[in-house]
């Protein structure tokens, strides 16, 4: 992960866990996100590029 995936900030650091932590913006994540993760945000974006349509 070079990035965080909310505010892409190159700064984090590994939790005990096994997830990172952004020094930016704090949020918790994880390296490779689960296909639910992935799938749900795909859908919640094309949603956002469908909604001009109406």
């Amino acid at each position: 992960m070079k990035h965080c995936p909310e505010c892409g900030g190159p700064w984090h650091y590994r939790l005990g866990d096994g997830r990172f932590k952004c020094r930016v913006c704090g949020r918790r994540f994880v390296a490779f996100p689960s296909i639910e993760t992935v799938l749900k945000e795909n859908f919640w974006q094309s949603m956002k590029m469908t909604e001009g349509e109406f």
